[in-house]
């Protein structure tokens, strides 16, 4: 028989739900998904696998070659989540207990 656990999310969820990260700097991991600068970058591209789903922005001054890019860290987690389900994984929202 199998039991579903439905977790309610806790405010600190709540608030990095809306939140918008910085891509860490190279060889360095993301805080919010574990992922790192270079897979960040390749997912978030402008053809990236995340792209369609994830909000992007790019901060640059006028005329600057270079700027921060950030992205939204609810929408990428919740591509992840999604992601998971689709690959046949669990997802954060509900935990799958065998009894």
């Amino acid at each position: 028989m199998k039991s579903f656990v439905i977790e309610e999310p806790s405010a600190t969820a709540s608030q990095q739900m809306d939140r918008w990260s910085p891509i860490p700097p190279n060889g360095r991991s993301c805080q919010f998904t574990g992922l790192k600068h270079a897979k960040l970058y390749h997912l978030l591209s402008g053809d990236g696998f995340a792209r369609k789903r994830v909000r992007v922005v790019n901060l640059r001054t006028p005329g600057a070659k270079r700027g921060q890019t950030l992205f939204h860290v609810g929408d990428m987690l919740q591509f992840l989540d999604t992601l998971a389900r689709e690959q046949g994984g669990e997802g954060a929202a509900g935990t799958e207990v065998a009894t």
